[in-house]
């Protein structure tokens, strides 16, 4: 069962559809729209459509200069990371787990064999993923309200 999740093409998991951005959008609105949309990342696109960087919430915490008062109006393409590392909608899951733990990175855009942008995968969704498959390991509410645990992690 586990080989099986691990083998699921990263397409085939519940994508959310990504916030997405241009080079010269500020960041007082690249911010914005990451809250409003409850992302933790952004796809930045050239005119084209194709990928050119992506900007995230850890971007935000360690290459913007909080110290400069006008830090909002500064164009994400200054602090955006340049030419993700990327995921093929085809490769599996574990794919995906193996870069983002290799980069340390908790996004990755997924993107078809030309390129064009699919989705953006977090461990958020991954995790996800993984819970529908194993509810009873990762849920542990007990199905009876006068069920009691007997064990110490609820078993």
């Amino acid at each position: 069962m586990l080989e099986d999740i691990a083998a699921t093409p990263i397409g085939e998991i519940s994508l959310r559809k990504p916030a997405r951005a241009t080079a010269d959008t500020t960041l007082l609105d690249v911010v914005t729209h990451m809250r409003e949309r409850r992302r933790g990342g952004t796809i930045i696109e050239d005119e084209n459509g194709h990928i050119i960087g992506i900007f995230t919430e850890y971007d935000l915490m360690l290459r913007v200069n909080h110290q400069n008062q006008d830090w909002h109006k500064t164009a994400v393409k200054d602090v955006m990371t340049e030419k993700p590392v990327r995921v093929l909608a085809e490769e599996s899951l574990a794919t995906a787990m193996r870069r983002m733990k290799q980069g340390s990175f908790r996004h990755l855009p997924v993107v078809n064999e030309d390129g064009s942008t699919v989705g953006i995968v977090s461990i958020r969704d991954i995790l996800n993923h993984i819970v529908e498959h194993f509810p009873e390991v990762f849920i542990n509410l007990p199905p009876d309200p006068d069920h009691e645990a007997r064990r110490r992690w609820g078993g």
